[in-house]
């Protein structure tokens, strides 16, 4: 359906704080909190950061948005995570950074034939 651009968000006062783009190569040796909630290296960022030759650390996985954030406020990691999730909370102490290369994911509908017939096709 759509191609969604993921983003870094960083406390205020980090080093990339009042960057507009960050390089995907300064999340080397960074902690980051990713969306997801499998800690089986199987999340959505892992896979793209990894595709980029980036080996993500990954410290923390949260599947609220808002949890995400308060981490990165409290210093505890760098977030990455789709600009959709970051947009549709409050971002009071965190800067919010682009990354370079754009990275992004796809949002798709996958239909299947067995559902058609359920309360979800009408």
């Amino acid at each position: 359906l759509w191609r969604e651009p993921m983003c870094l968000v960083v406390p205020s006062g980090h080093r990339l704080a009042d960057q507009e783009t960050a390089a995907l190569a300064d999340l080397r040796g960074e902690q980051l909190v990713v969306s997801g909630h499998d800690l089986r290296y199987d999340t959505e960022a892992f896979r793209l950061l990894t595709r980029e030759s980036i080996e993500p650390q990954i410290r923390f996985l949260s599947d609220q948005p808002q949890i995400l954030v308060g981490l990165v406020r409290s210093g505890l990691a760098l977030g990455f995570t789709n600009r959709l999730a970051i947009d549709s909370v409050r971002t009071d102490g965190v800067a919010v950074v682009g990354v370079s290369p754009r990275v992004y994911r796809e949002v798709g509908v996958y239909w299947a034939p067995a559902l058609a017939g359920s309360p979800a096709a009408s």
